[in-house]
């Protein structure tokens, strides 16, 4: 029962996280003492059970967050990467672009060529 209860609780918290990320994702000065405030919580306590339950800072869950929305904008949205990176909140091309690259192993454009090339026509 208490196991349950615990990942219950560990869920809850994850679902808020996440819609609060989702809900100032286009926004690119959010940071982590907003998204703390925003969750009644303190940034140590919110710093800790991220990286708990993620095995990622809140930088990094951000960051990857924010890109596998922009992959899914890019794909099935059709925005182009300019227009992803506005919904996601991220600035710079160059930026999105590495970082991009870094999570999934290719660029936006390549990665875009690929999943379209891969849809059913």
């Amino acid at each position: 029962k208490w196991d349950q209860l615990f990942l219950c609780q560990c869920l809850e918290f994850l679902k808020k996280f996440i819609e609060v990320v989702d809900k100032f994702i286009s926004k690119p000065d959010v940071g982590i003492d907003f998204i703390a405030m925003e969750l009644s919580m303190s940034r140590s306590k919110l710093y800790s059970k991220v990286k708990v339950l993620t095995n990622k800072t809140i930088v990094e869950f951000i960051r990857s967050y924010r890109l596998r929305k922009a992959a899914k904008l890019l794909i099935e949205n059709g925005l182009t990467v300019m227009e992803a990176m506005d919904e996601v909140g991220i600035e710079s091309a160059s930026y999105f672009s590495r970082a991009f690259k870094t999570e999934f192993g290719e660029t936006p454009s390549s990665f875009v060529a690929r999943m379209r090339g891969n849809q059913m026509i």
